[in-house]
């Protein structure tokens, strides 16, 4: 039986590597070479993985890439399928206290069936945005099985934000803005695809592990419960402290940039 892969990830967050802290407080990237090389993705530049796979189900690869020559790959993994996820973690930042970030990335996901039947649908996708720093988990957000797009607003449960995926392996932009700067009234995490903000929460509430109020790492993480030909390529990459409300506007400036040009980090 499909467990959430929310409750799954809290089991195995002990087995996440950890990242050295890199020289740097922002991070954009297309993966193109030389500093990325075809192959695993763990190692390269700081990225890790973790989790039930191994290198091989996620890996630089060259299939279908959103601009240049280069992208991620995440494949699953059909001898675990259904226990311990499979995921990557990005290079530990330097972001710290309350300063407002901005995370984006173009996702395409292809080969799921998107339907609610548990053994047939295809994989759940969850991103989460952590301070290593301070230990806890800021925002996430899922990509579900079923087509929907869930998000950790403080409750018991993933809110669903009415939003959906695609599983037509079509590139789209998706965004998550902290800014826990602000006034406590005004502080919020925003949701954006294609440069529209289709939800927004508070900031979940502090706990053990969750309640960050910053981010310095980036994860994305599937359940293993791929379809046999369905894989997720993630591309043009950015994280980065951007102050509100120019965060969005520089966001969307930054992706025409990006896809005006061959990437070359």
């Amino acid at each position: 039986m499909r467990r959430s892969l929310r409750s799954m990830l809290s089991v195995t967050a002990g087995l996440l590597c950890a990242t050295s802290a890199m020289a740097a407080s922002s991070l954009s990237t297309g993966f193109e070479s030389p500093s990325y090389t075809l192959g695993g993705l763990s190692g390269q530049q700081g990225w890790s993985v973790s989790g039930g796979g191994t290198t091989a189900n996620v890996v630089v690869s060259n299939l279908h890439p959103d601009t240049g020559a280069q992208h991620i790959r995440m494949t699953g993994v059909s001898a675990q399928a259904g226990s311990t996820p499979t995921g990557t973690t990005s290079p530990e930042l330097d972001i710290f206290g309350t300063t407002p970030t901005t995370t984006s990335w173009r996702l395409a996901i292809a080969g799921a069936n998107q339907t609610t039947d548990l053994n047939n649908a295809g994989a759940t996708y969850t991103v989460l945005l952590d301070s290593l720093h301070t230990g806890k988990e800021t925002a996430e957000m899922d990509f579900n099985f079923d087509g929907s797009v869930l998000v950790d607003n403080g409750g018991a449960s993933l809110a669903d934000t009415g939003a959906k995926w695609s599983n037509d392996g079509v590139y789209h932009t998706w965004a998550i803005t902290v800014d826990a700067n602000a006034a406590p009234a005004n502080q919020r995490i925003r949701y954006f695809k294609d440069g529209v903000q289709f939800f927004s929460s508070d900031l979940v509430p502090a706990s053990a592990s969750s309640g960050g109020t910053t981010v310095d790492t980036f994860q994305f993480f599937s359940d293993n419960f791929q379809k046999p030909n369905e894989v997720a390529d993630i591309d043009n990459f950015s994280m980065a402290p951007v102050p509100e409300p120019m965060g969005v506007a520089l966001l969307t400036l930054g992706g025409l940039i990006l896809r005006r040009r061959r990437v070359t980090a």
